[in-house]
């Protein structure tokens, strides 16, 4: 009996009933020395016990499981359904990640997201995202977190654009990721107004890792001699690049500088933008584009070097320009080569209802040779000056040419 006994002491707290140590006695002496019963009726006695006695005793029967393998207990999904409208599917989800014991801590987070004028909408998808969110305690650990944010300039609206954009924030430690985050972000774009148009743009920069994200990107630019302005230009204009692998930000890096663009320019950081957006797949299926009106490769690359995003129109728009330029304008696609941003200019709003004065003022021989580049890029103000208005006998007729195009599209 002794034997038996120091078996089962090192199993069952001192706290247990006596009961629950006769039970849990009974089921290991029964495993080890042969059963004085069946192990079923014992198991079954066990498994009868109060939660109070037999489940909080047992959690380490379970101790290897894992967290998505925990059922969700009812009243979280009872809960997250009838409280928040999350569907039984997310619910569920939601509820092995944590356990509420009552609605009243729950409830103080719903009502503290509120009163910063989160939606229900919004508070719901928020809480599908992070449930956990629902167990901490609000005053102390939430609210210090949107209060650091509104003291650096978000609007309500702001705070809220955020937030939902990226929940996780609010799972962030205060001082010890989302300060830093946001201090280096803007001690990089150098302008209070555009740290916070960037983070609104893109959330997530506040949740990354900093250390291993940004900062080797940031030290990839400098070791390839981009100056420090340009940095902070490149993350407030592509703050989704941070998520690159930084091997393949690396080699974007190197192939760009390869083409001959200066890395002392704010083109290069652009050429990196774009370049980053594009598979090898695309990129080779846009130079075989470009290729169907006469660029080379040579031709193509050079063009990227002034104008990036080149490489970003649309198969059927380069299609569809090159083919008004060349066939109703009689360009020579080398031309538009050397100013590409010809291929940028909005067909159907721009370039068509522009030519289509161009072309009746030649006609009537208004006018001879121009700089279609420059009539183009103009200022709407100043085209309609210098080639409506200033011939009066025709300004009418002109004007039809271009209202009606861009109403109609």
């Amino acid at each position: 009996m002794n034997r038996r006994l120091s078996y089962c002491c090192c199993c069952c707290s001192s706290s247990s009933s006596s009961l629950f140590r006769s039970l849990i006695r009974q089921a290991f002496n029964s495993f080890l020395f042969g059963p004085s019963e069946p192990k079923s009726n014992i198991f079954l006695n066990l498994f009868l016990l109060p939660p109070n006695q037999s489940f909080s005793s047992l959690r380490f029967f379970n101790s290897g499981s894992s967290l998505s393998s925990r059922r969700p207990d009812a009243f979280t999904v009872s809960y997250l359904v009838e409280r928040l409208g999350l569907s039984q599917e997310a619910a569920q989800s939601a509820a092995k990640s944590m356990s509420l014991r009552s609605s009243s801590r729950p409830d103080s987070v719903v009502e503290l997201l509120g009163n910063y004028s989160f939606s229900q909408v919004q508070i719901s998808y928020i809480i599908q995202k992070v449930p956990k969110i629902l167990t901490y305690r609000p005053e102390e650990i939430l609210s210090p977190k949107l209060d650091f944010l509104r003291s650096k300039g978000f609007s309500v609206a702001g705070l809220r654009k955020v937030i939902s954009g990226c929940p996780r924030i609010l799972v962030r430690s205060l001082e010890g990721h989302i300060i830093p985050s946001f201090d280096f972000i803007s001690s990089l774009i150098r302008s209070d107004m555009k740290t916070l148009c960037t983070i609104k743009r893109c959330p997530s920069l506040l949740d990354v890792d900093v250390k291993t994200s940004i900062v080797p990107k940031m030290n990839l630019f400098r070791e390839h001699g981009v100056p420090e302005q340009n940095l902070g230009f490149f993350l407030a204009g592509q703050p989704w690049q941070v998520r690159t692998p930084n091997d393949r930000f690396k080699d974007i890096l190197e192939r760009v500088k390869a083409m001959g663009i200066s890395s002392s320019k704010v083109i290069f950081v652009i050429a990196v933008h774009v370049f980053g957006q594009l598979s090898k797949t695309t990129w080779d299926r846009k130079l075989e584009v470009y290729s169907r009106w006469g660029w080379s490769e040579a031709m193509t690359l050079r063009t990227f070097a002034k104008y990036p995003w080149c490489m970003l129109i649309s198969e059927a728009k380069i299609t569809a320009v090159m083919d008004y330029y060349t066939r109703e304008m009689g360009l020579e696609s080398s031309h538009i080569a050397e100013h590409p941003l010809f291929m940028s200019l909005s067909l159907k709003k721009r370039i068509i209802p522009r030519c289509s004065v161009i072309k009746a003022l030649r006609s009537k021989g208004l006018i001879a040779d121009i700089n279609l580049y420059a009539a183009l890029c103009m200022p709407e103000e100043k085209f309609l000056k210098k080639y409506v208005s200033r011939f009066p006998l025709e300004s009418s007729n002109l004007l039809k040419e271009v209202e009606p195009r861009k109403r109609n599209y």
